[in-house]
């Protein structure tokens, strides 16, 4: 026990509760599609400033090696930037549409990848340079990556931890 911990409590969401109970209580664990790009939805205003494909979409930023979107072909950035404080790998794919629906707003973004299921084909609109590619590729379960796995002690005061960084880069 902590000792200045004392009081401390964690709020879950109930639906997020509701959506992952069956897989923990069938499976023991909760399980998620893995399509293996890491990215984000990038602001207008850096668009244009970056002049970065005129869509709005989901740039790709990094895909994980021997995953289902490495072995479709989808490309990862290659220029690494800081723009207000942010990290940005430039030079990747970006995702437009997902299952025929757009992906420019995070809302959206994060709206359509919850109704993805492990096992299903997800039909992905490419913007690659001045070409627009098609792909479907088949959802698979998400591993255990390495950044999954702590290497901080998590027990340690918080004055003491380095801070998040604010990002809206997200995995999927």
């Amino acid at each position: 026990m902590i000792p200045d911990a004392q009081g401390i409590g964690f709020a879950i969401p109930s639906d997020l509760i509701e959506s992952v109970l069956p897989d923990l209580v069938t499976k023991g664990r909760v399980i998620r599609p893995w399509l293996g790009v890491q990215g984000q939805v990038v602001p207008p205003t850096w668009k244009d400033l970056l002049r970065i494909p005129p869509v709005d979409g989901f740039l790709v930023e990094v895909v994980e090696p021997g995953s289902p979107a490495a072995r479709a072909g989808l490309r990862g950035g290659d220029m690494d930037i800081v723009l207000a404080g942010e990290p940005l790998l430039l030079g990747g794919d970006m995702i437009v549409e997902m299952n025929g629906q757009a992906v420019g707003d995070p809302a959206k973004m994060v709206e359509v990848v919850a109704g993805l299921k492990v096992g299903e084909t997800v039909r992905l609109t490419i913007s690659r340079g001045d070409q627009t590619l098609r792909m479907e590729i088949l959802l698979e379960e998400r591993p255990i990556l390495p950044q999954d796995v702590s290497t901080g002690h998590a027990a340690a005061p918080a004055a003491e931890r380095p801070a998040a960084p604010r990002s809206a880069r997200r995995s999927l």
